[in-house]
């Protein structure tokens, strides 16, 4: 039996705030290798007050690379530069659209690289520009004698509302190199100021209390999930509780400007759950699709438990604190998804501050030591992520297909001994343990009802006599009371993926009558058995594989009703 080990952790940035675009340049929408318009222009534009032995090129303009002598990594595709000319002087400003801030509070940022020659006569100035008033309002940049690369600025700056305002790049220079602008970004930092307070009443449920303290500029404000739960709507500053919490949510405050800010709650005790990680693989709870798993790397674990090191021998990384969940495989491609919350209140002992990293490995649950790398991703910790999703294998991959009915292992990690609380959920491809694993459980199923299960762990300790010269094996249940209609029980399913069998008998479930089976009247291996039902009549179905047959299935339930009034089916 073949094992897979998922390392993982990651990164979430514990609020988010939601601003409102002013400018947004990045040169993109201007034709390649053109100069800048001169003033005045209702796009971005320069003033040129170069010298007269400057030629059209020789002011801002156009191009896909940097300006000469210049590095700007960040800078992309079409950017702003100037570059120098052997006899020219130079002295021309980049000015952006005008804007207004209805808030009175923005942020500005933009990548820039200036390359300093020698003397006194280069500079390379950015701005923030009173339009109203014809002021300079603050100064951004300031470079003569100092190069500059990969330069880039992000702050905020306080604006009088209701007054208009554009920043201004200002290059001279005299056979100088150059300057380069790109990705010119001004928000309105509207979002609600808020503040949210967790309360816990157990280990999984919680509340929230929100205390609203601006509006920043709107007039009234929802509280929400940001998906499909309202909590309060059109409230003002106050004190707001949501209560009733019971999984890892997110709690938002929107204002009607559409900004929004919001934070991820943990669930209150994650090392304290029936879903909680354990610190063995042997020992490894299952996943399943119903109910999503929690955990932290702050739950004691012992990183050496299971092996000789820390962690599996073959881990392509540093593994400091892990846990580890299972799960059985109901089809060759499982797809996980996942959260960790971001903390930073503890820098001390061991924040929730840094990346992800993961890697996919072959083994026996009791041997981690010998366990194969099938796959890594460790990032540079810059580079992180707060949820995501695994498909295993990737598909980019050549990994090969899980195998039907193998258990396999999530391995987490806090990166560099981080200390993060984590959910999982499972969203395809992980088998569980069916609630109509034995017929007095048997799931009632109606005229176009349609279900989805799997036999895999089905237990078969009920399985019914041998039926329409088919024998049975492990498998579900299913109940359905007869209406005088023709039905037709089908597992033609796309989900489906084995060689099912269909039994109906006539119950009750101590006393089953055989009415017939099919196997592989559907689709390929897809079974299809139709009968006619009698008003009132009990009847059960048992679904299971052919053989020693495992996997998932959808099954199908269709009725045609005969009308003697009309002649016809309907």
């Amino acid at each position: 039996m073949s094992k897979l080990i998922i390392l993982v952790t990651s990164l979430f940035i514990h609020l988010a705030v939601n601003a409102q675009t002013l400018i947004s340049e990045d040169f993109e929408s201007f034709p390649a290798n053109t100069n800048i318009p001169i003033a005045p222009a209702t796009t971005t534009y320069q003033n040129n007050n170069n010298s007269a032995s400057c030629s059209v090129n020789d002011g801002w303009r156009i191009w896909s690379a940097n300006a000469a002598g210049t590095t700007c990594n960040s800078c992309s595709g079409q950017r702003g530069i100037i570059d120098y000319n052997i006899s020219c002087t130079q002295n021309a400003t980049l000015i952006t659209q005008s804007f207004s801030s209805n808030i009175g509070t923005i942020n500005i940022s933009f990548d820039y690289a200036y390359r300093y020659e020698d003397g006194t006569d280069e500079t390379f100035v950015a701005d923030l520009y009173n339009e109203t008033d014809g002021i300079i309002e603050a100064n951004l940049v300031t470079l003569t004698t100092t190069s500059q690369n990969n330069g880039l600025y992000n702050n905020t700056q306080s604006v009088t509302i209701g007054k208009n305002y554009s920043l201004r790049f200002r290059y001279e220079g005299d056979f100088d190199w150059g300057a380069t602008v790109d990705n010119i970004l001004v928000e309105d930092l509207c979002a609600p100021s808020a503040t949210f307070n967790q309360i816990c009443s157990s280990n999984l449920n919680y509340s929230v209390t929100v205390n609203i303290t601006s509006l920043n500029g709107g007039t009234s404000a929802i509280i929400s999930d940001g998906g499909t739960n309202t909590y309060y709507t059109n409230v003002g500053i106050g004190t707001y509780s949501v209560n009733g919490l019971n999984s890892a949510q997110s709690v938002y405050v929107t204002n009607d400007l559409g900004c929004d800010v919001s934070q991820l709650f943990s669930i209150c005790d994650p090392c304290n759950t029936t879903s909680t990680p354990s610190d063995l693989p042997c020992n490894a709870p299952s996943v399943d699709l119903t109910q999503p798993f929690y955990g932290s790397t702050a739950c004691g674990y012992t990183v050496t438990s299971g092996g000789t090191k820390n962690g599996p021998d073959a881990f392509c990384g540093s593994a400091n604190n892990d846990s580890w969940l299972s799960f059985v495989a109901s089809n060759d491609t499982v797809q996980l998804d996942w959260t960790v919350i971001y903390d930073n209140s503890n820098p001390s002992g061991g924040p929730c501050n840094q990346g992800v990293q993961f890697a996919i490995l072959d083994g026996n649950c009791g041997n981690e030591d010998a366990m194969v790398e099938l796959g890594c991703f460790n990032p540079n910790p810059a580079i992180f992520q707060a949820t995501g999703s695994f498909i295993i294998p990737d598909p980019a991959s050549s990994t090969p297909p899980l195998t039907i009915g193998d258990e396999y292992f999530i391995y987490i990690d806090g990166y560099a001994g981080d200390l993060c609380d984590y959910f999982w959920q499972a969203q395809q491809g992980v088998a569980i343990t069916p609630e109509n694993d034995s017929c007095e459980n048997a799931i009632v199923m109606t005229c176009g009802d349609i279900d989805t299960s799997n036999n895999i762990l089905a237990t078969g300790n009920d399985a019914p006599s041998s039926c329409g010269g088919l024998n049975t094996g492990d498998g579900v249940w299913y109940e359905f009371i007869g209406n005088g209609s023709s039905v037709t029980i089908s597992t033609d399913h796309p989900i489906t993926n084995f060689d099912t069998e269909i039994f109906v008998y006539e119950g009750p479930c101590t006393n089953l009558t055989c009415i017939g089976a099919d196997n592989n009247s559907g689709n390929g291996t897809s079974s299809e058995f139709t009968f006619t039902s009698n008003a009132g009549i009990s009847y059960l179905i048992y679904v299971d594989g052919n053989g020693s047959s495992i996997g998932e299935f959808g099954i199908t339930f269709t009725c045609q009703s005969c009308d003697a009034d009309a002649g016809i089916w309907d």
